[in-house]
């Protein structure tokens, strides 16, 4: 067989109808009623048959294959999944003159769940029968009470990660935080950030239901219609120390939430504390880097409902101006971070150490960008709030309604592993990431608590690991 390369970069692209041309190879795939595929140049030059492996990704199979002059041309049954082409780095570029009927299997694929059959609901928070509101607090509450898992290993140099060490007596909700906190510089502004969340939630969720017996979906809250007034939020008017989310903070007691289920909600990081919230309309007014063009724009104004729609209805195949203008410095996702302040806007508590620094190194909500710490600075948690869930879950949907747009959208995927948020050039060169480049094959980070998964197996919410839909 030879060695086959692992390092291909991979392309997602449906096939256009017109001939079902794809240039250049890597993971492709065919939309329902295309029964031929035809590779070209396959990245790299022009490689013979049996240089080239095409495999179902879903069913492992290898697909009968034949050459044309210079082109391979693989053949199946109608199918609307991946498929993976590679070449062997034993085998040298030349024209193809032969034809050969069929191609061995790649084993060395990850091979995707098949995909799932009833998948569960995430409702908005409101929508939600206060008694599976109650349930979703039970739970958040419960591994808030649960230990430490000491399989947590952080994997970011802590010079870099700039968070404290691992405190052994926090909770297993802690470690949630914590795993955030550690891999805060790899999975924001980079190709990780929508599908690294996505997974995320998924495994807190998960978490919930195995360890604690709840057994609804994940709820989003869809902060777009509260745009217009998130202070006075009808959200934020639930005190039912059962069901009810809580209000604003207390100034006078470091903005501690005072009712609701989760006004005794004890936190570990960056110093030990109750839940805070502190609502901040202009959270970049201090600003001075050319990366927030408007300071003093108002964090409500990136999220309204016509803001959503031009996420969801624009960017058509491009998913790097996508993320860039939803993950962007004065964007929607960190501008809800912000305007809710407390905890979700990394804000430090007033017992913490004197180097603690708001956000953690954070960049991701805008608050400052990495270039800008020392390396003996602490820094705040951006996720401890429970509502942080409620907050992704959203931004999971709306990358959900973006994919479900159209077929283009679907499996588009790209971008780079490493933030390029030191100057205004490096950003707008590289706003998702800059090399080394991530493909579908990329593997997510887990810190120890959870195994490790691929971005391919998290492009779709019912196939791969993943089983739900958004009503």
């Amino acid at each position: 067989m030879g060695a086959w390369s692992s390092t291909l970069p991979a392309f997602t692209a449906f096939l256009p109808l017109q001939n079902g041309r794809v240039n250049p190879a890597g993971i492709i795939l065919l939309t329902q009623g295309i029964t031929c595929l035809e590779v070209k140049d396959c990245l790299y030059g022009t490689y013979p048959v049996d240089a080239i492996e095409c495999t179902d990704r879903v069913a492992g199979a290898p697909l009968e294959s034949r050459t044309i002059s210079t082109e391979v041309v693989v053949y199946q049954t109608p199918i609307s999944r991946p498929i993976v082409v590679r070449r062997r780095d034993d085998v040298p570029i030349k024209p193809i003159a032969q034809e050969r009927p069929s191609i061995p299997a790649y084993k060395g694929i990850t091979e995707g769940a098949t995909q799932c059959t009833k998948p569960s609901v995430r409702k908005e928070w409101r929508s939600m029968s206060k008694e599976d509101r109650s349930a979703w607090i039970r739970a958040v509450k419960c591994l808030s009470h649960l230990p430490h898992d000491p399989a947590l290993s952080p994997s970011v140099d802590p010079s870099v990660s700039l968070i404290p060490p691992v405190n052994a007596s926090g909770s297993y909700y802690d470690d949630f935080v914590y795993m955030h906190m550690d891999l805060n510089v790899r999975i924001h502004f980079t190709g990780l950030f929508l599908p690294w969340h996505r997974w995320y939630v998924n495994v807190y969720e998960t978490a919930l239901k195995e360890k604690c017996g709840y057994e609804g979906a994940a709820p989003y809250w869809n902060w777009s219609q509260d745009s217009a007034d998130v202070y006075e939020a009808s959200i934020f008017q639930e005190s039912d120390p059962e069901s009810g989310l809580g209000g604003w903070g207390i100034p006078a007691k470091d903005y501690s939430v005072p009712d609701g289920g989760f006004s005794d909600f004890h936190l570990s990081y960056p110093s030990p504390h109750t839940l805070r919230r502190n609502f901040t309309l202009q959270p970049y007014i201090t600003e001075t880097s050319p990366l927030f063009p408007d300071p003093a724009k108002q964090a409500n104004a990136t999220f309204t409902p016509a803001e959503v729609s031009k996420l969801v209805n624009g960017f058509s195949g491009d998913y790097v101006g996508f993320q860039k203008y939803f993950e962007g410095f004065e964007g929607a996702h960190g501008s809800v971070h912000l305007i809710m302040g407390g905890d979700l806007g990394g804000t430090c508590p007033q017992n913490a150490p004197k180097n603690c620094t708001p956000g953690p190194t954070w960049s991701a909500n805008g608050i400052k960008f990495s270039p800008m710490f020392s390396t003996t600075q602490l820094t705040g948690s951006t996720i401890a709030e429970p509502m942080f869930w409620m907050h992704h879950a959203m931004v999971d949907k709306v990358w959900y309604d973006w994919q479900h747009k159209s077929q283009e959208n679907f499996w588009k995927y790209s971008g780079g592993s490493v933030e390029a948020i030191s100057n205004l050039t490096g950003y707008e060169q590289y706003p998702n990431g800059a090399p080394p480049t991530l493909s579908l094959n990329s593997i997510m980070p887990a810190d120890g608590l959870f195994p490790e998964a691929t971005i391919y197996d998290v492009m779709n919410t019912t196939g791969g690991i993943l089983c739900y839909k958004y009503e």
